[in-house]
């Protein structure tokens, strides 16, 4: 097989079946008679609302050419898919190329922004002679002008991506045909929301063949819905699965409809009209689209109010956290260099300098005296604040131990002496610098530069500046939490599982009693026993100690986090709650930190096998 064969996501078939749609203006262009009744009328005016996000997004699409003596030889064609403006998540760059001679070629196709942040994604690819390639890169939401770039054997062209993208409710549509847009639209506007509500939501719409396999991608927007009949193949429906479990919300029509996969595995586990709790997010079922509305409606108002869980993250879990220690000065040490510089500059100085009669060199050994303490102090800064990575860290994770699969979104500020050349980002885990994704100062070090196998460029942490990182991961975990029975009143936790609880565990059987205590023995107690001592636990992890822009603390809600951790109001029959000391399935993105104060909230869901009789 080619090696851009290999480099592409899905093979050629994939590419060969991406002929164009018809639009949403074409359908909208096609003889209709909306005045025949109201449903139609409605149908008309929503169909008219989605028109222009629509085609402002198909407009953004770009395609560059490289040619030769008016012959062309190698073509790249970039369609983006837009998530939420300004947010810390990621939508996707679908990027086709194709090879048009009888030559090799080398390509690199990068995307980059310095309006705001500063973020570049790049991927290099050999394509054969004739051959085709498709592939996806990530694409940062920033506010501003994105730069598309193509190097095409060593030419380089540029073009624009311009922006008019806000901080709005952002769903993508994954559907097949054209004419369900204005259902798409009912469910954005049904959707509860904590964004402004004076802009429309902003609907992004993918057939179901021009999707990442990838649940990274997904996580700039607040909502995917999925419409029945497109033809999901089964490792994206393993995409939006784990896209759920990881934090997002997806909405599915007519889910019976979709083809065999994790997806529509999951949508068949709903109970009524409640949204199914998987991971860290819900799954929505809706009926088939083009029907009644009220049940659609009823179902979507169960859900979250966008912009308040998870993905894609408010600013709130973005912002910097208190070191202890870090950029604090020594009082005590400089009060004591202050005064041994104002003895020997005055009385020890005058003093020598009388006694061998040379007073004019005072115009020397002031400054130098003055130079050597400063010096000293700097230097003293320095090393007080060491040349390593420091820091702290607070993370919430949620561990299914029946499926051995977890999910975590831990937010760090991390001090690095000395930049690193480069931070990792796995296949389960996405990085985000919020401060590289917005920059407050343009000026600023903080940049996003993904290169080549998923590594981050060291400017994600520049040097000896407190940087927050947002870090969101889904994978496989095989830690767990193992308990034994000690008579009928008492559970003794094992240490044989990966997870050592700190201090209090709450936790339900799966018979629904209760147990609570200091680990490692709990007793059982009542239900409202049990429910009190949960609202107590919760209360420190709903709850993040961040700076202020003054400099002083202040406490963010994540409270609608910490109910996406439980999977609801109350705790289920074989979950628990705890804290844990260290959290040894997170990933570190290839650093080496000496955290100052590490929080880990962990939330789990056991299996009868973790019940030890």
């Amino acid at each position: 097989m080619k090696r851009a064969a290999m480099l592409c996501h899905r093979g050629n078939a994939a590419f060969a079946n991406g002929a164009k749609q018809p639009s949403a203006a074409a359908a909208a262009m096609r003889p209709s008679h909306p005045d025949r009744c109201p449903r139609g009328r409605f149908l008309a005016t929503l169909l008219l609302a989605s028109l222009p996000a629509g085609a402002a997004l198909r407009a953004q699409e770009r395609t560059i050419v490289r040619t030769v003596d008016d012959r062309q030889i190698c073509s790249v064609h970039a369609a983006p898919y837009w998530g939420a403006g300004g947010s810390s998540g990621l939508g996707f760059l679908r990027i086709e190329v194709e090879s048009h001679d009888s030559e090799p070629h080398q390509l690199q196709v990068a995307v980059w922004s310095t309006w705001v942040g500063d973020i570049r994604v790049q991927r290099t690819l050999s394509l054969g002679p004739e051959e085709r390639a498709r592939f996806f890169l990530p694409l940062p939401s920033v506010y501003g002008n994105t730069t598309l770039e193509v190097v095409i054997d060593g030419v380089a062209q540029q073009d624009n991506f311009s922006s008019s993208r806000v901080e709005v409710l952002t769903g993508l549509l994954i559907a097949d045909r054209s004419d369900v847009l204005p259902y798409g639209l009912e469910v954005l506007q049904a959707m509860p929301s904590s964004l402004p509500a004076t802009v429309a939501p902003v609907q992004v719409h993918c057939r179901s063949a021009d999707l990442p396999a990838d649940w990274r991608l997904f996580t700039g927007f607040h909502v995917v819905v999925v419409e029945g009949r497109a033809r999901i193949g089964g490792d994206v429906q393993e995409a939006l699965r784990r896209f759920v479990f990881g934090g997002g919300t997806v909405v599915v029509a007519a889910a019976d409809r979709l083809p065999a996969g994790a997806l529509r595995d999951l949508c068949a586990t709903a109970d009524g009209d409640e949204p199914v709790a998987h991971g860290l997010g819900l799954c929505c079922v809706i009926p088939e689209f083009g029907g009644d509305t009220s049940r659609m409606r009823a179902r979507v108002a169960e859900l979250p109010r966008a912009g308040s869980g998870t993905w894609p993250m408010g600013q709130g879990l973005c912002r910097e956290q208190p070191v202890p220690g870090l950029g604090r000065a020594p009082i005590l040490v400089f009060l004591l260099v202050i005064l041994v510089f104002s003895v020997l500059v005055g009385p020890v100085n005058f003093l020598v300098l009388r006694r061998v009669r040379r007073p004019m060199l005072a115009l020397v050994t002031v400054p130098v005296l003055g130079f050597s303490t400063t010096a000293m102090m700097l230097g003293y800064g320095l090393f007080y604040d060491g040349f390593g990575t420091r820091g702290v860290v607070t993370s919430w994770t949620v561990l299914d131990q029946d499926r051995h699969e977890c999910a975590v979104i831990a937010a760090r500020t991390l001090f690095a002496g000395l930049a690193p050349d480069v931070c990792t980002m796995g296949p389960d885990t996405l990085l985000v610098a919020p401060r590289a994704f917005r920059r407050q100062d343009r000026r600023g070090a903080d940049r996003w530069h993904l290169g080549e196998d998923a590594m981050l460029d060291g400017g994600v942490l520049p040097s000896r500046t407190a940087t927050p990182l947002l870090t969101g991961q889904q994978g496989t975990a095989r830690q767990r939490l193992r308990v034994q029975s000690v008579g009928d009143r008492e559970l003794k936790i094992l240490g044989d599982g990966g997870i050592a609880p700190l201090g209090q565990v709450v936790l339900r059987d799966l018979g629904g009693d209760w147990w609570y205590g200091t680990a490692p023995s709990l007793r059982r107690v009542s239900a409202s026993e049990g429910e009190a001592a949960l609202q107590r636990l919760l209360h420190a992890p709903s709850r993040l100690e961040t700076l202020d822009d003054a400099g002083g603390t202040m406490f963010v809600n994540v409270g609608s986090l910490v109910a996406r951790c439980i999977g609801g109001a109350g705790l289920r029959p074989g979950g628990y709650a705890t804290q844990v000391a260290r959290a040894s399935w997170l990933d570190e993105h290839g650093l080496s930190v000496a955290y100052d104060a590490e929080t880990h909230f962990l939330f789990g869901r056991m299996q009868e096998q973790d019940f030890v009789r």
